[in-house]
């Protein structure tokens, strides 16, 4: 955090564009992933603001989807507006289409047309990525609920295969409770039982996992705290100089104020003092 506001600030002071708007993105996502809401979707819109200036479309698109996915748990429908918005910059692209059906099994939404038009698609691709194991899951999920056990095994194998291969615990952890209550719904009973095993061992991990984030995410809160504190001073200070500037500036006019009204008081007298010789002159 402290590092790329340092890379910030001095995008700040060379006037670089692209760097100060690569680090107010780098910040939206530091601030996303310690659950600082706000604070991230604050940096994505000035980011946005930035790179719609710039007529950046690829940039653009990347605002969007993480406004989407950062209004995700808080308001479904600006979540679903920023992601149509990727959507209409690139449709033919399957994470911002993945990515609104997620939106929409987050809310218990699972919308089958949406479903049923990236399944199409998929065919297309030749390599499983996050986003296509993540619409596996859902795919699944949906399976699940219609009561078709066989292809919900299928695709929710898919998906665990590939967050277990890639270290996605949480993900993981989503497919096992999946495919033990497919097993308990075909009664399957042995096999179901051994995934609950297998769950309980990634439950277990996983409570560590967020005793360590919850340390981590306090210690950046404290940070992000730091840094505005730092900030409030520094502007504070920034203020007080300027406060100072104006007195010395007030002081510096009363000073000339002053010294032209002795002139003048001075230019009086004297023009006075010549006014009484010239009439003592006259006199004589």
């Amino acid at each position: 955090l402290s590092l790329t506001n340092n890379l910030y600030e001095r995008s700040l002071e060379i006037n670089d564009t692209n760097g100060i708007c690569n680090s107010l993105f780098d910040l939206g996502n530091i601030y996303y992933y310690n659950d600082l809401l706000d604070s991230a979707m604050s940096n994505y819109y000035k980011t946005l603001y930035l790179r719609k200036a710039q007529n950046n479309k690829l940039y653009i698109y990347e605002c969007y989807f993480n406004l989407s996915g950062t209004y995700k748990s808080i308001n479904i429908d600006s979540s679903l507006f920023y992601i149509e918005k990727a959507i209409e910059l690139y449709p033919g692209k399957l994470n911002s289409r993945i990515q609104k059906l997620n939106i929409l099994e987050y809310h218990n939404k699972i919308d089958f047309n949406v479903l049923n038009e990236i399944d199409k698609n998929i065919v297309k691709v030749n390599k499983i990525n996050k986003s296509i194991a993540v619409f596996y899951y859902i795919k699944s999920k949906y399976l699940f609920q219609n009561k078709d056990f066989k292809k919900s095994f299928k695709y929710a194998e898919i998906s665990y295969d590939f967050f277990r291969k890639n270290n996605f615990p949480r993900q993981s952890l989503d497919c096992i409770m999946l495919i033990s209550n497919i097993f308990e719904k075909q009664k399957n009973y042995k096999s179901a039982f051994a995934f609950k095993k297998l769950e309980k061992k990634y439950s277990d991990s996983l409570s560590k996992i967020s005793i360590r984030d919850e340390i981590l995410n306090e210690f950046s809160k404290k940070e992000y705290s730091l840094l505005i504190y730092n900030d409030s001073i520094k502007h504070a200070d920034e203020i007080l100089i300027q406060q100072a500037q104006i007195l010395a500036n007030e002081e510096q006019l009363n000073s000339e104020t002053q010294k032209r009204n002795g002139l003048i008081v001075i230019s009086l007298l004297i023009l006075v003092s010549l006014g009484l010789v010239f009439i003592q002159l006259k006199k004589v």
